[in-house]
């Protein structure tokens, strides 16, 4: 009966060396929308904080 084999064989470029800390391919990046997002959802919290300490500074 024959088997069927589910390993996968590893790429060449990961049996010479594999891919460390410093890999640019295995690093794992922000996209600009997101730290955009990231940078406004940020700017806001820090405006509604501001405005909150204004009201109730005035009470």
């Amino acid at each position: 009966m024959p088997t069927f084999d589910v390993r996968r064989p590893d790429a060449p470029d990961r049996a010479v060396s594999p891919p460390g800390p410093g890999t640019p391919a295995e690093q794992d990046e922000y996209s600009p929308a997101f730290a955009a997002l990231a940078l406004l959802l940020t700017t806001g919290i820090l405006i509604v904080l501001v405005v909150a300490a204004w009201i109730l500074e005035g009470l």
